[in-house]
């Protein structure tokens, strides 16, 4: 069977990624102030490659929750990464 991107499954992904840099922001803010910035850096830039990882088992499988998933992932990555100031 296969996907087809409907305007359904266009909003939930638009939820999926912009709820997560929303909530998990502030969050994230506390976490990059208490941690040393570039070992956070490298954290965040390691656990992007095992969420891209997941986001290809999930194409190739063709499941839409777990794509959904990976986008929630990624948004939560996202916040913590937009976080960190390293300049």
């Amino acid at each position: 069977m296969r996907m087809f991107l409907t305007q359904i499954g266009f909003l939930d992904a638009i939820g999926a990624f912009g709820k997560p840099l929303f909530i998990a922001s502030s969050f994230a803010g506390d976490i990059s102030d208490r941690f040393n910035k570039i070992w956070l850096c490298h954290k965040i830039k390691e656990a992007e490659v095992l969420i891209a990882l997941i986001g290809v088992v999930g194409i190739y499988l063709e499941n839409y929750y777990l794509m959904v998933f990976v986008l929630l992932l990624l948004g939560v990555q996202s916040a913590f990464l937009g976080r960190l100031n390293i300049l």
